[in-house]
C-alpha cells in the first residue's frame, strides 16, 4: 500500500498541468522558464493538499483497525471502511484546501495585473493551475486513494 500511495502522490502532480496550460493559453502566454517557476510552486501546494487528504484517511483507517481488529478476517468490511475513510477525508479536508488555494490565487492577481513579462506567466500559472488542480485534487484523489488502498 505504501508504494501505491507514493506513486499516486507523484502522479497527482500532473493534475496542475491542464489548468496551467489553459490559463497560459487564455492569457496568450507561452510555457517558458518563468511559468516553470509557477509550476514548481504548484507542486508544493498540491503535495501539501495530498498529504492533508491521505493523512486524514490513514488516521481514519487506523482508527477502524483499532476498533475492529485484524482486517484479514473481513476484507469486505475493511474495503468499505477504506472507501468511507477516503470519502470522509476528501469531505473534511476540502475547505482547508480550498481556502489555501483561494488565498494563493488571489495573492498572485497583482502579478497578473502588472502585465510584467517575468511575473505575469508565474502568476497565471499559479492562479489557473491552482484552481484547476483544486477541483481535481478534491474530487479525484479520494477515489484514487480508495482504489489503491483496498485489499
Amino acid at each position: 500500500m505504501k508504494y501505491g500511495v507514493t506513486t499516486v502522490c507523484m502522479a497527482a502532480l500532473a493534475l496542475m498541468i491542464p489548468g496551467a496550460l489553459i490559463g497560459l493559453g487564455l492569457m496568450n502566454r507561452a510555457l517558458g522558464l518563468t511559468s516553470i517557476f509557477g509550476l514548481i510552486t504548484l507542486m508544493g501546494m498540491i503535495m501539501r493538499n495530498e498529504i492533508l487528504i491521505f493523512e486524514h484517511a490513514i488516521d481514519l483507517i487506523k482508527k477502524y483497525v483499532a476498533e475492529h481488529g485484524d482486517w484479514t478476517v473481513d476484507r469486505m468490511a475493511y474495503n468499505n471502511a477504506v472507501r468511507q475513510a477516503a470519502y470522509e477525508a476528501g469531505k473534511r479536508r476540502m475547505v482547508p484546501i480550498f481556502l489555501t488555494t483561494a488565498t494563493t490565487a488571489v495573492g498572485v492577481v497583482p502579478m497578473i495585473i502588472a502585465q510584467s513579462s517575468f511575473w505575469m506567466p508565474v502568476g497565471v500559472t499559479i492562479f489557473a493551475g491552482g484552481i484547476g488542480s483544486l477541483i481535481m485534487v478534491v474530487t479525484m484523489l479520494p477515489v484514487i486513494y480508495w482504489k489503491v488502498s483496498t485489499k
